[in-house]
């Protein structure tokens, strides 16, 4: 159908006067619409898996040495009174020379 600018649309109607459609879109509710998808499966550790995991994390903390209780609690309480600067200079300095040596390692 061709429309004329001057000309006013007509719009099909049902027999109650609404457009079609109109009532079907009105009477969706949320539970017509699809639930969300679910994963295929469920994936979790092994009890070996946590267990290496573990072993992993504890042989890191040794290999870095123990932990300086002292110098940790000094460093929270340096940051809750806002005292505490990092050194920037000095913390690229150790991520360059860990950068390299891994390179060098292997």
């Amino acid at each position: 159908m061709v429309s004329k600018i001057s000309e006013t649309p007509v719009i099909n109607t049902t027999p109650s006067g609404q457009a079609p459609g109109a009532t079907a879109a009105r009477n969706t509710s949320v539970a017509d619409k699809p639930a969300a998808p679910q994963p295929a499966a469920r994936i979790g550790l092994s009890e070996s898996a946590k267990a290496s995991q573990s072993a992993q994390h504890t042989m890191a903390q040794e290999a870095d040495g123990p932990m300086d209780t002292d110098l940790v609690r000094e460093i929270r309480e340096r940051i809750a009174q806002g005292k505490f600067k990092i050194d920037y200079e000095h913390v690229a300095s150790n991520l360059l020379r860990e950068a390299v040596a891994s390179t060098q390692r292997g």
